[in-house]
């Protein structure tokens, strides 16, 4: 299992040349159905500071982490979709789950405090939308309850 330091490292292996990009090692690690990480490999993350970054990759790094723990607890059987990444033009990262009836997505900003979460149903759940700001040094609890959500419902 590789923790959140041996990413950072890798990480900052990138940051010595003209190119950055996400780089999760893990990426192979985790059974097909439930490889949300597969799209990720290669974003270009050039125009994100390298301490939101470093934050990014340590938000993945929690996610996967909460998606191993299901899968070791047999909780996970779905097919599950991809993760997005968009760099927004002040290195803003949003990073979105989509399915078919309701999409989760993370602001990760450069003023942490301003960072937000967010989901959107459509009309199976009555169209609602909750967003709130959260702490993405600590998301563990916040994915947790997102993972459960989205596992109850796709």
């Amino acid at each position: 299992m590789i923790v959140n330091t041996a990413s950072r490292e890798c990480i900052n292996k990138y940051y010595s040349g003209n190119y950055r990009s996400i780089h999760l090692p893990y990426i192979q690690e985790l059974p097909s159905n439930i490889n949300i990480f597969k799209d990720l490999e290669n974003v270009n993350t050039h125009s994100v500071p390298l301490k939101l970054n470093e934050q990014v990759v340590s938000f993945l790094d929690s996610f996967k982490e909460i998606l191993i723990s299901y899968n070791n607890s047999r909780q996970l059987s779905n097919n599950l979709p991809p993760l997005a990444v968009n760099i927004l033009e002040d290195g803003a990262t949003l990073i979105e789950w989509i399915f078919p009836d309701f999409r989760i997505g993370f602001s990760l900003e450069n003023k942490v405090s301003a960072s937000s979460w967010y989901l959107i149903t459509n009309n199976k759940f009555k169209e609602s939308l909750r967003s709130e700001l959260f702490d993405p040094s600590e998301p563990q609890e916040l994915l947790s309850s997102i993972v459960a959500f989205a596992l109850q419902n796709s």
